[in-house]
């Protein structure tokens, strides 16, 4: 059993807010109608389908016949058609489709959901030898899997580029769809589809492909004229039967790819090796080149790779992998090429007017530094993600569509060369240099190693980020329109400066810091009291600032990452910072200064509250002189100093001892 990986990844959107708020030309031209009425894309498909089904369809007899149950007219070939889809077991939606409709197409139509699916179902028959099933017996009694209109154009427009080597390939008859919900075989969501040969006997091949090999349509789009997940998916498993056919032929030994002598296997050097477990796999050559990694799986992905490439994407096989490229030519397709066909060969859809409208990209950069200012480096999503689905930006490159549907209407071949069609198709190319610049730049910004620089400015009692993103020394060299922009996305890289700081106390002196602390606060209130209902008397410490607007309160208690309340705790860190200033440490230019209030400086703060500021009523105690007073709180510093006389050296002065003296209020 052959399996088609779902090599797409699932990107969860998110929307940045609109920050573009210009009501001017902008809003006129979002308003515009194109003054010349070129024909839509579903105009011109359906057209192009109804044509392919009269050719197909048109001249032939009408008849009437049983079609699971109802009485249709059509023709012999679309009937046989429709009973072939139909199957064993149909949609229950079948005989409420077929009421009310004379016509098999009439009965197709309301069952897929529109006309143009119903012509391409017949078409895609009569090009390549296979119905699309509609025989729900596949789908185990559970919700049914009807193909929907958007499938069926899909698919059509991938059997308009099937070579006649892919039509008819033996034992194989129709195309089986199957819900993701519905996964056998041990496939897990990364399978898209899969091929199956019959085995033995007339045994019956199948392709089925699950909801993962339908994804990513080309909605707003011409499919016949480019190429798609889905049609990679179908063209790559019809690649796996056409390698069956060597299955076949060799009596069910081996397929085409793998077989002894076969010249494809040995462009690659194929081998089966056995492990020490006794497992076989396949293992290529060293020197051997392949069209992509999923290729290099073994013989048989190698093959449906290199034939769905010749096909679909010529030019790839070629340039990657020449000698594959040079096979499928000589072998398989009969010398047929297809580097010049619509959706290979870029300069069939070219427009040189509009290509030169769109390498104007003089206002894109200015325009990023507006809209992606905020861009989140910590966000799971990507850069591009991120800048994609920026509302302002793609505002403004609808803005750009517009302005170019405008200048190019005048021209004579403006609906041949595809119209407003063909404009919008172009919305991701709109400021796409400038776009892919700043993303590599913004890329290459966050894989810098920030940490040498980091332990640098902090070895020179820098804290500031400029002087962060300043010694990292990033070659960038954004567009002067993105400096700011740029400098303000990476300024979001470098880690919280306070913290830093904060983390820092833990080699300072402690007199370097806490008399800043202090400095801000009114009075320091001590008192007795218990917690809740609890009986056990304890001390407790209350600080009020000299500034009115804080409220008072317990320093380094209740506070978090980014505390922004005004009370002593800010008062506190401003205290502090002001005190490593003065001795040359460069503070941070933003941020939350309670940010420094780590564990170094409040465990440092809290052994001083207890060891100083709770035991000064009980030393205080018969003191009725300030001297007294200023003497037992100075022995209280000296004591405590000494236990840790590096850190504490400088705080057990008499003109400290007098300042906490003056701050005291002691109601016990």
């Amino acid at each position: 059993m052959i399996t088609y990986l779902l090599l797409v990844s699932l990107t969860i959107l998110t929307f940045a807010q609109d920050e573009c708020r210009e009501v001017d030309m902008a809003s006129q031209i979002m308003n515009h109608i194109s003054g010349k009425e070129c024909p839509t894309y579903d105009e011109i498909i359906f057209k192009r389908v109804e044509e392919e089904y009269k050719k197909n369809y048109g001249s032939l007899k009408q008849v009437k016949k049983s079609v699971a149950g109802v009485d249709l007219l059509g023709s012999t070939q679309e009937l046989s058609i429709a009973i072939e889809m139909l199957g064993k077991k149909p949609p229950k939606g079948w005989p409420a489709a077929a009421v009310g409709c004379e016509t098999v197409l009439c009965s197709f139509e309301k069952l897929l959901g529109s006309k143009e699916a119903a012509m391409q179902v017949m078409n895609i028959k009569a090009k390549t030898g296979y119905s699309l099933s509609l025989d729900q017996s596949i789908n185990q009694g559970k919700a049914d899997q009807i193909w929907s209109a958007k499938e069926v154009r899909e698919l059509d427009s991938m059997a308009s580029k099937m070579p006649p080597e892919l039509r008819n390939l033996p034992r194989l008859s129709e195309f089986e769809r199957q819900g993701d919900h519905l996964r056998g075989h041990g496939h897990g969501t990364h399978v898209a589809a899969y091929a199956s040969p019959g085995l033995g006997g007339a045994g019956s091949a199948q392709l089925v492909t699950y909801d993962a090999g339908l994804r990513n349509l080309t909605n707003g789009k011409n499919p016949y004229e480019i190429v798609s997940w889905p049609q990679e998916v179908f063209i790559h498993e019809l690649c796996h039967h056409h390698d069956y056919k060597g299955y076949y032929a060799s009596n069910f030994s081996a397929l085409t790819s793998s077989q002894k002598e076969s010249p494809f296997k040995k462009i690659s050097g194929w081998k089966e090796v056995t492990d020490d477990k006794g497992r076989t796999s396949w293992k290529p050559s060293e020197d051997a080149k392949f069209v992509s990694s999923y290729a290099r799986s073994n013989p048989a992905e190698d093959y449906a790779e290199s034939c769905m490439n010749y096909i679909l994407h010529p030019q790839e096989l070629k340039s990657k992998a020449p000698e594959k490229y040079a096979y499928m030519k000589q072998y398989h397709f009969k010398n047929k090429e297809f580097t010049n066909e619509v959706w290979t060969n870029p300069e069939l859809k070219a427009w040189p007017k509009l290509d030169d409208l769109l390498a104007d990209e003089s206002t894109c950069n200015t325009k990023i530094s507006e809209c992606i200012k905020t861009l989140d480096l910590s966000s799971w999503n990507k850069t591009s993600s991120q800048v994609d689905t920026n509302e302002c930006f793609n505002k403004y490159k609808k803005e750009k569509i517009v302005e170019m549907s405008i200048k190019l209407e005048a021209e004579e071949n403006f609906c041949e060369m595809g119209g407003t069609n063909k404009i919008n198709e172009q919305f991701g190319r709109v400021c796409g240099k400038a776009t892919s610049a700043f993303i590599n730049i913004i890329e290459e910004g966050k894989k810098a190693d920030l940490k040498p620089a980091i332990e640098a400015c902090e070895f020179d009692k820098d804290y500031t980020v400029a002087c962060v993103l300043g010694k990292a020394n990033l070659s960038l060299n954004p567009p002067k329109e993105l400096e700011a922009t740029v400098s303000s996305i990476l300024k979001k890289r470098v880690p919280d400066r306070m913290a830093s700081i904060g983390n820092k106390l833990a080699d300072t002196k402690t007199s370097q810091w806490l008399k800043g602390c202090l400095k801000g606060i009114k009075t320091v209130e001590i008192f007795q009291g218990t917690i809740n209902d609890s009986k056990q008397v304890q001390t407790f410490i209350d600080y009020s600032a000299s500034d009115s607007k804080v409220s008072q309160g317990f320093i380094g208690r209740h506070i978090w990452d980014n505390y922004d309340r005004n009370d002593v705790n800010k008062t506190c860190a401003n205290g502090v910072l002001n005190s490593l200033a003065n001795q040359g440490y460069k503070i941070p230019e933003s941020g939350f200064p309670v940010n420094i209030m780590k564990s170094p400086f409040l465990g440092e703060f809290q052994s001083f509250e207890n060891e100083i500021l709770k035991k000064i009523p009980g030393a205080l105690s018969g003191c009725v002189l300030q001297s007294c007073k200023d003497e037992k709180i100075l022995n209280l510093l000296k004591t405590w100093e000494g236990k840790s006389p590096e850190k504490r050296s400088g705080i057990a002065t008499p003109s400290y001892a007098a300042e906490l003296r003056s701050k005291l209020k002691i109601l016990m």
